[in-house]
Formats: structure tokens, sequence, C-alpha cells
């Protein structure tokens, strides 16, 4: 039992460290913030290009349809 507590207590320095070391580390806090930013700007993408889609898929189906209608027109 000794011997094994005397193992358990020469890790317990590196234990401390590695503890201390990992509080003191703020590259993860870092990286959550610019994983929020980027779902944040995909989110505005995402709701920005269904916006404009729909915008310009109807202008196109429209001017498509007109140019149709004015070459029929023309022909006939």
């Amino acid at each position: 039992m000794r011997v094994r507590t005397q193992i358990i207590a020469g890790h317990v320095p590196a234990l401390r460290s590695v503890v201390r070391n990992f509080r003191r580390d703020e590259s993860g806090a870092t990286s959550i913030e610019y994983a929020l930013i980027a779902t944040l700007m995909c989110v505005i993408v995402i709701g920005a290009l269904t916006a404009l889609g729909t915008t310009l898929s109807d202008n196109f189906l429209l001017g498509v349809t007109g140019a149709i209608s004015d070459a029929m027109a023309s022909k006939g």
C-alpha cells in the first residue's frame, strides 16, 4: 500500500500542472466563438439566398414567359 501511495504522490505535481495549463488555455473558447460566428453567417446567407432566390426565379420565369409570348405573337 505504501508503494502505491508513493506512485500516486509522484504523479500529483504533473496532474496539477496539466490542470493548471488546461485552465489557462483559452484557445478552445476562441474556436467556439469562431464556430458561432460562422454559424450565424451561414444562417444569414441562407436566409438572403432564399429570399433572393424566389424573387430571381419569379423574375426569370416572367421574363421567359414574356419572351415566348412575344415570339408566338410575332410569328402568328
